[in-house]
Order: C-alpha cells, then structure tokens, then sequence
C-alpha cells in the first residue's frame, strides 16, 4: 500500500492509501511501521490533543477521504433526484444525512486528501499538522 495520508484521532493511527490502483485504509498500525512504509512528502496528521467536540463532529459530519482523487477534488452524493426522492421515507440520523447531503460536504461524500486536511485545519482547533521526511514526521 502507498502511503497517501497518515492520520491518528483520539485513539490509534492509521492510514489511507493506494493499493493496485484501487484506495485503500489500513488501522491499528504503529506510527513507526507506517514511518517506515511512507513516501517522503506523505501528509500527517495527529488529532490526539485537538479539541474533542470539534473533532467528534468532524469525523461524525465530515467527509471521507478518497486518496484516488487528484488533489482539490471532492466526490460528492449530489444526485438531488436520489436524495429527494429518499428522504420521505428516511427518518432520525438518516433524514439529517439526506438533508445535510443537499447542503454542504457531508458524511456522504469523498474529498481528496489535501481537502480533508485543509478542512480539519479550518474545523477542528488543536490538530498537529506535518509531512513526512526521510521516514520521519516534520511538522508545519
């Protein structure tokens, strides 16, 4: 697997990548054996001391992170016809995911990897930010 983003929330590490051209995510893994696996340049990113709530909402609200998309992209669940046509029989969670779909980058959709770090630079007060370096993390 290729390296793409290597990230830790509140718990463990782990890491979205490339593998035979499809994407890929691996957890549970040590930061040192994803260190040692990763491309000079991979992003970083360490959640463990960022504001908890903020992060919560991220992870709960946000986007995820497809490392296939070229860099700025997001993939969004916009077909409106769909999501229309689902939300009269959605209910609870699911009707707020359907609305939230319609407005804004949500749970629903995939962003690039640069775009999910410049949205938890902009959300989430407190994340660590850095590349890695000669298999070593350099932060910004």
């Amino acid at each position: 697997m290729k390296h793409i983003l290597i990230g830790r929330g509140k718990v463990d590490w782990h890491s979205k990548g490339i593998s035979n051209g499809n994407w890929c995510s691996s957890s549970g893994g040590t930061l040192e054996s994803y260190l040692k696996e990763a491309d000079d340049g991979t992003r970083i990113y360490d959640a463990k001391e960022a504001d908890y709530d903020s992060f919560a909402s991220f992870v709960i609200k946000g986007p995820m992170v497809d490392p296939t998309l070229e860099p700025g992209q997001v993939s969004r669940f916009n077909e409106k016809k769909t999501i229309l046509g689902m939300l009269p029989g959605l209910g609870g969670d699911f009707k707020t995911l359907g609305m939230m779909a319609l407005a804004d980058v949500c749970s629903l959709d995939f962003v690039a990897p640069d775009v999910y770090v410049q949205m938890l630079q902009e959300k989430v007060p407190g994340v660590k930010f850095g590349k890695v370096i000669n298999h070593q993390i350099v932060w910004d």
